[in-house]
């Protein structure tokens, strides 16, 4: 069985935090381009299907 050694001063705390606290799609600007191109599109599709039905 494996004893850690009591003198050892590293700890995973700052770690934890960061992945505790990390957003992967807020800090990822591929991401923030994927949806944009999907979501121009969505939203100019239904631009159009409401100015067809509208008129």
């Amino acid at each position: 069985m494996y004893v850690p050694y009591h003198n050892n001063t590293y700890t995973f705390q700052p770690f934890l935090e960061w992945r505790k606290n990390v957003d992967y799609y807020a800090d990822d600007p591929f991401i923030h381009k994927v949806i944009k191109c999907y979501v121009d599109n969505i939203n100019d599709k239904h631009a159009s299907l409401v100015h067809f039905f509208r008129y």
